[in-house]
């Protein structure tokens, strides 16, 4: 990895193996803020995000591919794509300030970022092509904590608000008033947005009951497993097991989110649960 310009800030994605032995990194040279995320893609590609102000190169070659926020004080969020080896792919830009955003990934790679105050939900095509940008109506008074897409299309995002507040995101009103100074609020989108998610058949990793309290059943189709992986949100390994691995006991599991990865050999199936 070259140096990032004297006097410059940079943001880094860094490669490690599973042994713990360094791959390869690459860096973002300008101005940043906002924490992101980062998605491996289907491909061992990898999909990051985050905030930036003014104009940045997002190709740490001597290729230039630059994207501007408004002006060099505003905050815009970019989503960029890197190859298996950290080269990169494309970015694209979304002008408005998704702190703590998540990212999520479709069976065709598109990309879903959804975060932000106002919270907003965005779709990325696989070519980094904007698809749609929507924001939440009146959410001054809301914060937001996580969201995600599953694989049945459906969008899920939590966080907290007082007093009265919109969660419509069209023409219509769904007006919620806290009960407390703060109260808690989970939002499930599905007919406001075709998200474009195959539906799941006979060659898709499928798991129920979701949430589950003890026992969660996994399906693969035609396929078989070998190894299953259960991991928390911050890529730790809570749970390995080898073999065709039809259900999982999780009751010696926290309650939370997790992430269920599948290794079928030449392919990997991810998705999350959650345990009650």
């Amino acid at each position: 990895m070259t140096t990032p310009p004297s006097g410059k800030t940079a943001t880094f994605v860094v490669q490690i193996d599973t042994n713990g032995v360094f791959d390869w990194a690459d860096y973002i040279s300008g101005s940043f803020s906002v924490k992101g995320s980062l998605e491996y893609i289907s491909n061992d590609e990898i999909i990051s995000s985050g905030g930036f102000a003014g104009t940045v190169d997002f190709n740490s070659s001597a290729t230039i591919n630059n994207l501007s926020s408004p002006n060099a004080s505003t905050i815009s969020t970019y989503v960029t794509r890197l190859s298996s080896t950290g080269s990169y792919v494309w970015a694209s830009k979304i002008d408005a300030s998704l702190d703590n955003s998540n990212i999520s990934l479709d069976q065709d790679d598109n990309v879903y970022v959804v975060g932000g105050a106002p919270l907003h939900f965005t779709k990325l095509k696989d070519d980094g092509s904007l698809e749609y940008n929507s924001a939440v109506n009146n959410t001054v008074n809301m914060y937001f904590t996580n969201g995600f897409v599953g694989f049945d299309g459906n969008i899920i995002v939590s966080g907290g608000y007082k007093g009265s507040v919109d969660l419509d995101l069209g023409t219509g009103t769904n007006n919620k008033t806290a009960a407390q100074d703060w109260d808690a609020f989970t939002m499930k989108l599905k007919t406001k947005f075709n998200v474009g998610i195959k539906d799941i058949n006979y060659e898709t990793l499928t798991i129920y009951p979701n949430p589950s309290n003890n026992i969660l059943n996994i399906k693969h189709g035609i396929r078989t497993s070998k190894k299953v992986i259960i991991l928390d949100l911050t890529g730790k390994i809570v749970e390995e097991i080898s073999g065709n691995v039809n259900s999982l006991d999780l009751s010696g599991l926290t309650n939370g989110m997790y992430l269920l990865q599948v290794d079928y050999g030449t392919s990997i199936g991810t998705t999350r649960f959650i345990k009650n």
